[in-house]
């Protein structure tokens, strides 16, 4: 029994050690992006963006603010969540990439969990470890886009 608490705190500290790592990777290289906001922005991070900007108006879940035209091309997830940061931050895309940071390392806590699960402790960690290093997650972090989240 105290083996196996051994493993778990050993394994929480190792997952933390990670999340760490994958927090500096996305911090560190996103600080260009971040002081120039036309880098955080893709053809089609408007298009989460407006409608975020409408929720966060009261318009409900329209095209853009002030838009009668429901928005049928985006799933609403994203854009409510994005929503709720220009409630409280305002309409700038800096805070939309710190959530994006946010969401791209919280992520590395389920794909630990789901290793160790699915496995053993070594497996989570390397998974961890992969994710944390993966270049794309990385480049995508800070960027007005789904991506992460999906």
């Amino acid at each position: 029994m105290k083996k196996q608490k051994q493993k778990r705190i050993l394994f929480v500290a190792a997952a933390l050690l990670c999340l760490l790592l994958t927090l500096l990777l996305r911090a560190a290289l996103a600080i260009p992006a971040l002081k120039d906001a036309t880098m955080l922005l893709r053809p089609d991070s408007m298009g989460y963006w407006n409608p975020a900007c409408a929720l966060a108006a009261g318009d409900g879940f329209v095209c853009s603010p002030g838009s009668t035209t429901p928005e049928m091309v985006r799933p609403i997830g994203y854009p409510l969540i994005l929503s709720v940061v220009i409630k409280f931050f305002g309409n700038n895309f800096l805070w939309g990439a710190l959530l994006g940071i946010v969401l791209s390392v919280s992520a590395i806590l389920p794909v630990a969990w789901a290793g160790r699960k699915l496995l053993c402790d070594r497996i989570g960690l390397f998974a961890g470890l992969l994710y944390a290093l993966n270049l794309t997650s990385i480049a995508d972090a800070p960027l007005i886009l789904s991506d992460t989240l999906l």
